[in-house]
């Protein structure tokens, strides 16, 4: 299996990484993707090519990281759910 090395010197799965960067189908659905601001998984980045290729909306969360599950990043995801989807 080939990789792909990432911003942060980690690595993916070259095809997850093709599949993830580069959608090889039409996005509809409304999307909204949350990242950390302090995320050192995913570069900002790739998450903006992403976004732009889906037309999704981005949601930045101060302080957080890749994870979100401190209780001011269960809020602000709560909060960005109650928004964004209804």
């Amino acid at each position: 299996m080939t990789t792909a090395p990432l911003d942060n010197g980690q690595t993916l799965s070259s095809r997850f990484y093709e599949e993830v960067s580069f959608p090889p189908f039409s996005w509809h659905p409304k999307t909204c993707i949350v990242r950390g601001e302090k995320d050192e998984v995913v570069s900002l980045a790739s998450i903006e090519r992403f976004v732009k290729s889906t037309s999704s909306s981005l949601f930045l969360s101060p302080d957080a990281g890749h994870y979100f599950h401190r209780e001011k990043e269960l809020v602000f995801l709560k909060t960005v759910a109650e928004n964004f989807f209804h």
